[in-house]
């Protein structure tokens, strides 16, 4: 573990929980904390101990959901997805929900890991899941903003009724 990331082995650990709980199934965690509490620390350094299970593709993008700035367009984020698994832009949909639907053909038959740091919103989340069969999508956000804690034992649901395997709340 890196020397600044210091007493997450549970939360490590957990990862690992989730990611070990069935074969040949998608995977979203939510990592819900204050900012600067190490949420995406703690993704990268578990998406780094497995870069072997997740070496076709890893895909990573800030959302830009706690800034001053407009939260990521989840179309442009796309885009930005399908160029890098190799789409052309002459190839690439105008529309989001063919970008969408392009996005999850290319990950069908790959092992992806995706990290969208800072999310606003589950309306930019749906779009940005990959269909791999073996994939895993660690989400980070500062959820539910000016709401008491949740429970840790309480796994939450997406705005759209999405189950959300896991949320783990660094503290």
């Amino acid at each position: 573990m890196p020397p600044w990331l210091i007493g997450r082995d549970a939360l490590l650990s957990e990862l690992d929980r989730v990611w070990s709980r069935g074969a040949s199934q998608r995977r979203l965690v939510v990592l819900n904390g204050m900012g600067g509490v190490g949420k995406t620390a703690l993704a990268l350094t578990w998406l780094h101990r497995r870069s072997q299970t997740f070496s076709q593709t890893n895909l990573y993008v800030d959302l830009n959901g706690s800034r001053l700035v407009h939260p990521a367009d989840p179309g442009e984020v796309l885009r930005g997805f399908l160029i890098a698994l190799g789409v052309s832009s002459a190839d690439m949909p105008a529309d989001v929900s063919q970008r969408a639907a392009l996005f999850r053909t290319a990950t069908a038959d790959h092992r992806v890991a995706v990290l969208l740091d800072d999310v606003a919103s589950a309306a930019q989340v749906l779009p940005l899941l990959p269909a791999g069969p073996d994939s895993m999508t660690i989400v980070t956000c500062q959820w539910p903003r000016n709401t008491p804690r949740r429970r840790p034992d309480k796994a939450p649901q997406m705005a759209t009724g999405f189950p959300v395997d896991g949320q783990i709340s660094p503290r």
